[in-house]
């Protein structure tokens, strides 16, 4: 099992080449074409346990077909597995909420880092610019997020990821809201706030 350190050390390593990677194929550039990006999730805040990237984009205007069209040339980029997008406007937003209409582009990309192979899942959001954006003033938080509070968010993740639930059954969020506002700092603390 791996300490706390290897854990802080391991999200570091994996923090710095998340920004090696936005960098290497241009992302910011290319979102920026369509509004303001917005940099979220463990890679913007430093609590990495697994190879993921998001950013929101908030947009003027949301146009699949333009969206599509700029992220379409990283196909050629070595290492570029898949690249999909979802429109989840209107009929097709599947919750109804006005922060979760926009259009979807994720992309799996495989790069290799000190010999080993990393898949990452780079998910961006491109979202209306005037829609709610709840994770914004999370993000802002977690950055502010005491020792404990990112000692306790860094092992829990380590340990769901491990059991298999993490990314299935529960998300980032759901770890965030329990430490910051449920008082979680240990794994026994998280099966008794899960109950």
């Amino acid at each position: 099992m791996r300490d706390m350190a290897e854990l802080t050390e391991a999200s570091r390593v994996l923090t710095r080449r998340a920004s090696e990677v936005i960098e290497h194929l241009g992302l910011l550039s290319i979102l920026a074409q369509h509004g303001r990006p917005e940099h979220i999730g463990s890679s913007s805040f430093g609590l990495m346990v697994k190879p993921d990237i998001d950013f929101g984009i908030l947009c003027r205007h949301l146009d699949p077909e333009a969206i599509l069209g700029s992220i379409l040339p990283l196909a050629s980029v070595p290492g570029m597995k898949e690249i999909h997008l979802h429109d989840e406007r209107g009929p097709f937003n599947q919750t109804g909420l006005p922060q979760d209409e926009g259009v979807y582009t994720g992309l799996r990309y495989i790069d290799r880092m000190d010999g080993d192979v990393l898949r990452w899942k780079i998910d961006l959001w491109f979202f209306p610019e005037d829609a709610p954006r709840p994770e914004f003033p999370l993000r802002d938080r977690l950055r502010q997020a005491s020792p404990a509070e990112r000692d306790a968010i860094l092992w829990i993740k380590h340990q769901t990821v491990n059991d298999g639930t993490y990314g299935r059954d529960l998300h980032g969020i759901d770890i965030y809201t329990a430490i910051l506002d449920g008082g979680v700092r240990s794994m026994e603390d998280w099966r008794q706030y899960e109950k």
